[in-house]
């Protein structure tokens, strides 16, 4: 962790990434349409951002994550949050078992003819959906399941907003280099062993 997070501050250093504070998929798709930016991790929703900031079909891809020391992947698609000790878990798989719906999926995950999200259902990730939107390479977003075996699933805690905070405090504290990657991931450590055993 501390050898990745010493190659995202040489980029950022290097005037090759923009800081973290400014990751969000709305400021990066501007960061694309004005060439400063060649990559950002993103899933099928990244497609609408970047047509909405006037890039063309053509003009952009997606690709699995390269390799360095492992290659892992995540998938994560358009559904809904179930909670184990929720009120009403009955009412919650009843919503969760109609928002699959084919119809509802269109209404979620698409406006305009444009891809929001990767679809929850297998038969819509297909060329006919990505064929108005791109990226031309859409198989990726599913072949991180069936090609990649260490794929997992992207962790939705309903702490997360807290999660992210943190994350990106102490990787804002590196980038700057007002703290070193190793005590900016000694404090982030610390803090997210708390968080989580707030919530346990």
């Amino acid at each position: 962790m501390v050898e990745a997070l010493e190659f995202v501050v040489s980029l950022t250093a290097d005037g090759l990434a923009p800081t973290a504070e400014l990751g969000f998929s709305e400021n990066m798709a501007g960061f694309f349409t004005n060439n400063k930016i060649g990559m950002f991790p993103a899933g099928g929703f990244f497609t609408g951002f970047l047509l909405a900031n006037g890039m063309e079909m053509g003009e952009f891809d997606v690709q699995y994550w390269p390799a360095w020391a492992s290659q892992r992947h995540q998938l994560g698609v358009c559904g809904p949050w179930l909670l184990n000790d929720g009120p009403n878990i009955d009412q919650a798989w009843d919503f969760a078992n109609f928002s699959k719906q084919r119809e509802v999926m269109e209404l979620l995950a698409f406006f305009s003819g444009t891809t929001r999200t990767t679809p929850i259902r297998r038969s819509m990730n297909n060329a006919e959906r990505f064929a108005n939107t791109g990226p031309a390479n859409w198989h990726v977003f599913y072949g991180t399941a069936d090609e990649r075996p260490d794929t997992g699933p992207i962790p939705a805690p309903v702490f997360s907003v807290e999660l992210s905070n943190i994350f990106t405090r102490y990787t804002s504290l590196a980038v700057s280099q007002e703290r070193s990657a190793q005590e900016a991931l000694d404090g982030m450590q610390a803090e997210l062993e708390d968080l989580y055993a707030r919530h346990a």
